[in-house]
């Protein structure tokens, strides 16, 4: 384990095999840098594991719904926003995602919560 920011690691560029983060780009500050670092630290086809809550379709009640609770929640709990497009940030951070499943958990007043998990590569060249 590695204590420190995810906008800023202390690690050496290509020196990881793999990561591991899971509910973390709802609630980092920077969300591209924090994939940018990533990305840098990760060697050329190192794997990234990941598991996600993101933001549902746009025009949704629920999106909406993720709207109104990422203004509250960035106030008052940790700075977490549902409202987030995780996925597409991690593919223009310029991994591919070689593995992904989407998935809906019961969420509060009956409705569901859109979840991403699954693994990303960074390209070997």
């Amino acid at each position: 384990m590695l204590a420190g920011r995810a906008e800023r690691l202390s690690l050496p560029d290509g020196s990881v095999d793999a990561a591991v983060a899971t509910f973390v780009l709802c609630s980092v500050t920077d969300q591209r840098a924090a994939l940018a670092e990533l990305f840098r630290v990760l060697r050329p086809g190192g794997r990234y594991v990941f598991a996600e809550h993101v933001a549902a379709r746009p025009g949704t009640w629920l999106r909406r719904g993720q709207n109104a609770c990422a203004f509250c929640t960035g106030l008052f709990s940790g700075s977490c926003r549902p409202n987030r497009e995780s996925l597409a940030a991690i593919e223009r951070a310029g991994f591919d995602v070689v593995e992904l499943h989407k998935y809906v958990l019961p969420g509060p007043f009956g409705a569901g919560t859109t979840h991403i998990a699954g693994a990303a590569l960074r390209p070997a060249s």
